[in-house]
């Protein structure tokens, strides 16, 4: 009997020390950037123009924002930020990268114009 006790002591414990039970794997989605605008496509050598990103996550999770000017700088780190820019005419980008808390990313991007101030655009 006790020979018998002892193999069953023996698989029960072999069974449980298996790899653990998994679980569902939560499948989480990158964020969505709804619409990039700014209060005006052109501006003078040096000027501001500020820029909105308007996006938000099917989950709801915390959104963090990053704007990558392709020449000017950037003002703030929110979905709000002004762009000063560049001192040289000519078109440029600014790419806006949303990230959710879980590391998705997604990106958007917004082209401005800087112009001669006697110049219009057409």
């Amino acid at each position: 009997m006790k020979a018998f006790i002892s193999l069953f002591v023996l698989i029960v414990l072999i069974n449980c020390s298996g790899s653990p039970v998994s679980q569902p794997q939560v499948v989480n989605n990158p964020p969505v950037i709804k619409s990039i605008s700014a209060d005006t496509l052109f501006t003078q050598p040096g000027g501001l123009i500020n820029l909105f990103c308007d996006a938000e996550d099917p989950e709801n999770d915390k959104l963090s924002f990053g704007w990558l000017p392709s020449a000017g700088n950037v003002i703030g780190t929110s979905d709000s930020v002004s762009w000063v820019a560049p001192l040289d005419f000519g078109k440029y980008s600014i790419v806006c990268e949303v990230q959710d808390s879980y590391l998705n990313k997604v990106s958007g991007v917004i082209n401005l114009t800087v112009i001669d101030s006697l110049v219009l655009p057409v």
